[in-house]
């Protein structure tokens, strides 16, 4: 399967956001650090969010977490 990352055309700042964020994406993707940083980040979101969450969007966080976790232990992304 292939990912294609495109920069938005609507407006400059955007373009130079979408290249930051090509630019992080694949720094994380280098240092194979990718599913366990996407599982910080949900992580962190669901701390600070704990309040407005249903029981079932956490547990659809946790799951992912779990997912995401299992993927950074046994996986890693290569480039075709």
């Amino acid at each position: 399967m292939n990912y294609i990352i495109t920069p938005s055309s609507v407006r400059w700042i955007l373009n130079d956001l979408d290249r930051i964020q090509k630019q992080q994406l694949l720094g994380h993707v280098n240092a194979q650090d990718y599913f366990g940083t996407l599982a910080t980040v949900l992580s962190l979101m669901k701390q600070n969010n704990q309040e407005s969450l249903s029981m079932f969007d956490t547990q659809v966080v946790d799951e992912a977490v779990e997912e995401l976790s299992y993927l950074q232990q046994n996986y890693c992304i290569t480039e075709e």
